[in-house]
C-alpha cells in the first residue's frame, strides 16, 4: 500500500498530538477525525483512556506503550507545530517515514485479518 492510499499524515497527527496532551491539537477541522482515530488505535498506537482517569482537562485518548515507542523512534516531537497537513511540504524527511510505516503496517494487519466467508 502507498502511503497515498490513505492519508496517513493525519493518523501521524492524531499519534502526535495525543503525545502532547491535546490529540486534535494538529486539526483544522474534526471531519474524519474519528477515522484516523480507529486507524491509530487499530494500530496499537493509542486507546481510550478510562473514564475513572478522565480528569477535567484531560484528552480522552493516551498512547499505548507501542504509540510511545512510534513517536520516539519516528521523532515526532520535532515535526512543526503546524496543522498536520502542512507536514508533507515542511518536514518531509520525517513524516515521509513515519507515513510509510503506517502504510505498511496497515498493510499488514489487513493481510492477517480473515475476511468474510
Amino acid at each position: 500500500m502507498r502511503v497515498t492510499d490513505f492519508p496517513w499524515l493525519h493518523v501521524v497527527a492524531v499519534v502526535k498530538g495525543t503525545a502532547e496532551g491535546d490529540s486534535t491539537r494538529y486539526f483544522g477541522s474534526l471531519l474524519g477525525f474519528s477515522e484516523y482515530v480507529a486507524r491509530a488505535a487499530s494500530l496499537g498506537l493509542v486507546r481510550q483512556r478510562p473514564a475513572a482517569e478522565l480528569g477535567e482537562d484531560d484528552d480522552e485518548l493516551v498512547l499505548t506503550e507501542h504509540g510511545e515507542a512510534y513517536y520516539r523512534d519516528f521523532a515526532l516531537g520535532a515535526l512543526p507545530r503546524v496543522r498536520g497537513y502542512n507536514w508533507h511540504t515542511l518536514a518531509p524527511e520525517l513524516i515521509g517515514p513515519a507515513a510509510q510505516q503506517l502504510a505498511d503496517r496497515w498493510a499488514t494487519v489487513r493481510a492477517a485479518t480473515p475476511g468474510p466467508a
